[in-house]
Order: C-alpha cells, then sequence, then structure tokens
C-alpha cells in the first residue's frame, strides 16, 4: 500500500527498529498510524481517510498481535490475502469504502475474537464463505454494496452475538434461510436490492429483537406470514417489503412495511 506519492508502508518494518511504535499523526480528534502495547507489540491499526492505494501484502498476516485495523475510506486495490487468517487476535477489521476484489478468503473464519467485520463498498464477489459461521463473537458484520452472489449460508444460524446483518445491493438469491430466526440478538437485517425469491419465512415472526427489517427489491412472492405481525407491530420497529410480488391479501399490519400486493405495479 502507498499514500500518496510516499514510500510503501511496510508492516514489518514501519522505518528502523522499534521507532514503528511511535509512527503516527493526530489530526483533531482523529489519529492515523499505530499503537502499541507497554510491551510495544502492535495493537491498533488506524489507517482511515489516508489517501491509501495499491494491495495488502501478504506479508501484513505477521503482526499478529494486531486487535483493531481500520483502513475504512481508501483506495486499497486487489484481494484481501489469505494471510488475513493469521492475526487470531484482532476484535475489529474495517475494509470497508475501499476498492477490493477477487473473493473473501475462507482464513476469515479463523478470526474468532472478531466482533466487528466490515466488508461494504467494494467488490467483492463470489458466495458468502461458510466460514463466517464460526465466528460466533461477531457482532456486526457488513457486507452491503459488492458483487456476493449464491445463497445465505446456513451457517450464518451460529453467530449467536449478531446484532447487525447488511448483505444489502449484492446479488444473492436463492430463499431466506429462516434459521436467520434464531439470532436472539438480531436488531437489524437489511437484505435489500438483491435477488431473494420464495416466501418470508413463517419463523421470521419470532424475530422480536429486530428494529430494522429491510427486504425491499427482492423477487419475494407469496403470502406474507400473518406471524410477521409480533415483528413489525412492534412500535419500535421499522420496515420495508416494497419492490417484491407478495399475494393479496396482504397482512394488515404489513401497510406499515409499505408492502404491496402482486396485482399492484412492482415496487408501488
Amino acid at each position: 500500500m502507498t499514500r500518496g506519492n510516499s514510500e510503501a508502508l511496510r508492516p514489518l518494518g514501519w522505518g528502523n527498529g522499534s521507532s514503528f511504535c511511535a509512527w503516527g499523526v493526530w489530526a483533531g480528534d482523529m489519529y492515523t498510524g499505530l499503537l502499541c502495547d507497554e510491551s510495544r507489540q502492535p495493537q491498533t491499526l488506524l489507517l482511515e481517510h489516508a489517501s491509501l492505494s495499491g494491495s495488502i501484502p501478504s506479508s501484513f498476516g505477521r503482526l499478529t498481535s494486531l486487535r483493531k485495523v481500520s483502513l475504512w475510506h481508501n483506495a486499497v486495490t486487489g484481494a484481501l490475502p489469505d494471510s488475513i487468517g493469521e492475526l487470531r487476535k484482532l476484535a475489529s477489521l474495517n475494509v470497508n469504502n475501499n476498492r477490493l476484489s477477487s473473493t473473501i478468503p475462507s482464513s476469515i473464519g479463523r478470526l474468532t475474537r472478531l466482533t466487528g467485520l466490515g466488508f461494504a463498498f467494494n467488490s467483492f464477489e463470489g458466495s458468502v464463505p461458510p466460514e463466517l459461521g464460526r465466528l460466533s463473537s461477531l457482532q456486526v458484520l457488513e457486507l452491503d454494496d459488492n458483487q456476493l452472489s449464491g445463497t445465505i449460508p446456513p451457517a450464518m444460524a451460529n453467530l449467536s452475538a449478531l446484532t447487525y446483518l447488511d448483505v444489502y445491493n449484492n446479488r444473492l438469491s436463492g430463499t431466506l434461510p429462516g434459521s436467520l430466526a434464531s439470532l436472539p440478538s438480531l436488531t437489524t437485517l437489511d437484505a435489500d436490492s438483491n435477488a431473494f425469491s420464495g416466501t418470508i419465512p413463517e419463523a421470521f415472526g419470532k424475530m422480536t429483537s429486530l428494529t430494522w427489517m429491510d427486504l425491499h427489491s427482492n423477487t419475494l412472492s407469496g403470502s406474507i406470514p400473518a406471524s410477521l405481525c409480533a415483528v413489525v407491530a412492534q412500535s419500535e420497529t421499522d420496515c420495508d417489503l416494497r419492490g417484491n410480488d407478495f399475494r393479496c391479501p396482504i397482512p394488515a399490519c404489513a401497510t406499515k412495511c409499505r408492502a404491496a400486493c402482486s396485482n399492484l405495479t412492482k415496487g408501488g
């Protein structure tokens, strides 16, 4: 990776000896650089909005003491290296708003301490790796605005700590897995602008922790299950079911979600 026209950032050296722990700069209340612990082990790498370009080197995986990495809002390209799976202590990984491509490496499933994972606004393609289901501590998963295809893997139902799931604006298809209803803490489900088909699972009526559900602009059909009223009727819950092809009549509670019947113009 390079920043502007400066020399390449070298994750294994950062210049001379132990001085890499002092590498960084404050701009107002925003820090850009590397933070180490008392034993001078790298803990946090913050390179947000830092005009970075180029690719992430495979040697990045040698920074095994890192607990937080954020490369948010740069122009980093290429694939996320498999070696990312060596960062076993990572609790937060944010590469949102870059130009990363290729597939999401299955080695991500090794990062079992992750609580936050941000891959949004890139060009990742291929399927959602089922290895994500191993991340039992994960609370936030942002996969929105990529080119992911295929189905949501059943293993996602293993993410018992998940509160936020966003797969908006991909090319995902197949049916929505009813097993998502087993996620006890899920408050946000955004699957807007994909190609999901079939019916809304009856089990979604058990997702009473939801405060936001967006299934807008898919190809969902059939009847909206009356059980969903247990979720959308809650005053604090908002939802969007527009742009599908549901069968009439629809439950009265679904009007809150702007749902339309199949005899109306799609998206109306």
